[in-house]
């Protein structure tokens, strides 16, 4: 290659990982349970939150077995590589007809529901996923994406 091109090859090269880098990223699948007490938690919201100031969130329902599968907020399945807070939340209010996974673009929604009916259930009976569970300061939950096989989440009544 002629010296003089190394400048224009070093340039296209920055280009093209440039260009690569724009789509989000590589999503890694990231699966798991959702355990209360030692029993599967049927109907749990999981959000994985980006430690740091970097990523996106990337969130699951969990199935009648308390299994869950993420998916990022670009409705793909997966969450971006990196270091995560988990947070688990539970409520009577109804997913998506079909009771599959919420659709991406509603998950922010869902969460305002779920956040009134806590609320609601906290002046009413105990909630049924304790506190500490439910917020990004004081779960016990850090996760790495990729994970090293499913994620087992126990939570405990307190």
């Amino acid at each position: 290659m002629n010296p003089r091109s190394w400048p224009l090859a070093i340039l296209a090269a920055f280009f093209l990982l440039a260009a690569t880098g724009c789509g989000g990223g590589s999503l890694a699948s990231v699966e798991g349970i959702v355990k209360l007490d030692g029993q599967p938690l049927e109907g749990a919201m999981v959000v994985f939150t980006p430690v740091g100031e970097h990523g996106q969130s990337a969130s699951g329902l969990t199935k009648s077995d308390g299994t869950f599968e993420l998916k990022a907020a670009n409705g793909k399945t997966g969450a971006a590589p990196g270091e995560y807070k988990v947070v688990v939340s539970y409520s009577e209010v109804s997913g998506p007809p079909g009771g599959g996974p919420p659709d991406p673009s509603q998950v922010n929604d869902l969460m305002r529901e779920m956040k009134k009916q806590a609320t609601k259930d906290a002046k009413t009976k105990k909630a049924v996923v304790p506190a500490k569970y439910r917020n990004a300061s004081t779960t016990p939950f850090q996760e790495t994406v990729p994970p090293k096989g499913k994620i087992t989440l126990e939570l405990h009544s307190e």
